[in-house]
């Protein structure tokens, strides 16, 4: 019997400590610095697979034989080829042609983690493991998800030269690069989405990146692109802010700094005739999207802060208004161009949500959980 299941794969873990083995990992807005560990201690926890619907141990002899026991071939794979390419040997195509083929791989190690499972059993504990089960076991699903990030995304191999790199207890962490709207069923972070940025975790050094923006790329599409501090900042902030329980790093100075600067977070939760929808919890790349969101989200309307640009904002920040909240007005006008009302919710199942799906996209993100609570 296997006690201690990791909802990370270890050997996912592995890439991430030093040559010396160090690693430290942290509970996300939770604790006042990092603590030592291992790829067999972290990214674990007691029984995390198991369910009364199936034998002790089912579910993770099922994981370890599908996808953990690939692991060290598609790792090492990954690393040749980025090698090939440093040493311009290969091109860039060559890496975006071996993620494509193993894309259902990258979802797969998505949907067992303790970020999914948290969203998943947000309304009922038991429902995790046949949620888990569900999305990893639809082949066409997955494989036409895969479809979709491989192709429909720019991508950019994403280099820290010093390896300090966080790993998300999401795996796969994620980011809007716009606010688009409030989804009923998605987050405005989802795969398929436009104006995301998706980050898929390879080594403390490498992360492959895919992303779509309509304004600004973040990154330069088709090569490595080495990273600076304070780019490294933000994709650290993104991982963090990704994850609902854990991170970890082989830098502890980084660890413990993140660790000082997380919050808890939960899944969220919307209300519409009669039923309840969990989502993905709202993570943005830039931070006056954050702020947008939350503002918006505080069902506060522009209109009650509109005023002249050179006159003080009513916010009541002493600020001039065009310089705090006229942007934001901005924006809201912007978001809302499509919706009748103050505060517009969009539902997938109309046709307003397909002005906010990647071109090209096969399937976006299936929603989390839906439960009916009228009356």
């Amino acid at each position: 019997m296997v006690k201690k299941q990791h909802y990370i794969s270890r050997k996912l873990i592995e890439p991430f400590v030093d040559e010396r083995g160090s690693l430290f990992e942290f509970l996300v807005g939770n604790c006042k610095a990092s603590y030592p560990s291992t790829p067999a201690n972290a990214m674990s926890e007691s029984y995390t697979y198991e369910t009364p619907y199936l034998e002790l141990n089912a579910v993770e002899e099922f994981l370890d034989r599908e996808i953990d026991s690939k692991i060290p071939v598609v790792i090492r794979k990954i690393f040749e080829t980025i090698e090939g390419i440093e040493k311009g040997i290969l091109g860039f195509e060559s890496l975006k042609l071996y993620m494509k083929d193993n894309m259902h791989f990258f979802l797969k190690n998505y949907y067992r983690s303790n970020a999914l499972l948290t969203e998943f059993s947000f309304h009922d504990d038991t429902h995790k493991i046949p949620h888990l089960l569900k999305h990893i076991l639809d082949k066409q699903y997955i494989s036409l998800l895969s479809d979709t990030i491989s192709i429909c995304y720019k991508a950019a191999l994403l280099k820290s030269e010093d390896g300090n790199f966080l790993l998300s207890d999401q795996y796969i962490s994620t980011a809007a690069l716009a606010p688009k709207s409030h989804f009923i069923h998605l987050s405005n972070r989802s795969f398929g989405l436009k104006e995301i940025i998706i980050l898929i975790p390879i080594s403390s050094k490498y992360y492959y990146a895919l992303w779509h923006s309509d304004v600004n790329d973040p990154f330069i599409s088709d090569t490595i692109n080495k990273i600076d501090e304070e780019t490294l900042y933000k994709l650290n902030q993104v991982i963090v802010d990704s994850s609902y329980r854990k991170c970890l790093g082989m830098n502890k100075e980084i660890a413990d700094k993140f660790c000082l600067l997380s919050k808890q977070t939960f899944p969220t939760e919307t209300f519409s005739e009669g039923w309840s929808y969990i989502k993905k919890k709202e993570v943005f790349w830039y931070e006056r999207d954050r702020l947008y969101w939350k503002s918006f989200t505080m069902h506060i309307p522009p209109k009650d802060f509109k005023v002249g640009r050179n006159e003080e904002c009513k916010c009541g920040s002493g600020k001039k208004y065009k310089k705090c909240h006229l942007e934001y007005a901005v924006w809201w006008d912007n978001v809302t161009e499509y919706f009748e009302g103050p505060f517009p919710f969009v539902d997938i199942t109309t046709s307003n949500w397909k002005n906010f799906v990647i071109d090209g996209a096969r399937a976006i993100e299936a929603p989390v959980d839906s439960t009916w609570k009228n009356g």
